[in-house]
């Protein structure tokens, strides 16, 4: 099975700990300017690596679930995941008065291996307006990818027909 809970906890350390080494890099890069400079950019992308953590906790730590329960999950950790990188950002910037420039590169720099995270050959589903689908499907399958069209309308229609359905 591909989209095992198991296999979702793996990518999940595969990222954060893609995070935590691309914010060393960075950081490294800053320190030999400025070790001040080196702290904020650790600081920075540290914070999105925990944030990442907060996310995948959120999402792995409990056992197989309904769609519903599973969909619920992934909507309140990503709140919780942006709730963290805000206040982290506020305590690293304002409180610390940590330099905001290599803060930031930190923050962006620790996001991009949630980007490289899709394998080239990786199937990936657009649902939405179609002239918004348009503008990403040649993007992502210029990445590799493959893309997977899906009608939103026709979509919420099925979902809606079948919630009421099990009502009945």
């Amino acid at each position: 099975m591909q989209n095992s809970i198991a296999a979702g906890r793996r990518l999940a350390i595969r990222v954060v700990c893609a995070q935590l080494g691309v914010t060393v890099l960075v950081a490294a890069g800053f320190a030999f300017a400025d070790l001040r400079s080196g702290l904020a950019a650790l600081c920075g992308g540290s914070v999105v690596a925990v944030a990442t953590s907060v996310l995948a906790l959120r999402m792995f730590a409990a056992g197989p679930s309904s769609a519903g329960m599973v969909f619920a999950r992934m909507i309140v950790g990503n709140m919780l995941k942006w709730g963290v990188i805000a206040i982290g950002l506020y305590l690293t910037m304002v409180k610390a008065g940590l330099p905001g420039l290599p803060v930031m590169c930190g923050v962006i720099a620790a996001l991009v291996p949630q980007l490289l995270g899709l394998q080239e050959g990786s199937s990936i589903g657009l649902m939405g307006e179609q002239g918004l689908c348009d503008l990403y499907a040649p993007a992502l399958s210029l990445r590799g990818l493959t893309v997977d069209e899906s009608d939103a309308e026709r979509a919420v229609i099925a979902g809606l027909t079948s919630l009421y359905g099990a009502r009945s």
